[in-house]
């Protein structure tokens, strides 16, 4: 983060194909809602850092958001 700037929560999708999906019906569709990503650290509490650990193969897509505060 730069300085003055912490996190609160993050979310990853890390996947072999561009979006993550979820079942809709009978359907599988594609989101960007951070909420749907599989990996999610929340209460962060004002962290600069955050990590993660993903094993995966062959080609690979990332998606990662946080949720940035100003510090006081």
């Amino acid at each position: 983060m730069n300085d003055g700037f912490t996190m609160e929560e993050s979310h990853l999708y890390v996947g072999n194909v561009p979006y993550p999906q979820m079942k809709q019906g009978k359907n599988m569709v594609n989101t960007v809602a951070p909420g749907q990503y599989p990996y999610i650290h929340q209460a962060l509490e004002g962290e600069s850092i955050d990590t993660y650990t993903v094993n995966i193969t062959g080609s690979i897509y990332v998606i990662a958001h946080a949720v940035v505060c100003h510090e006081k």
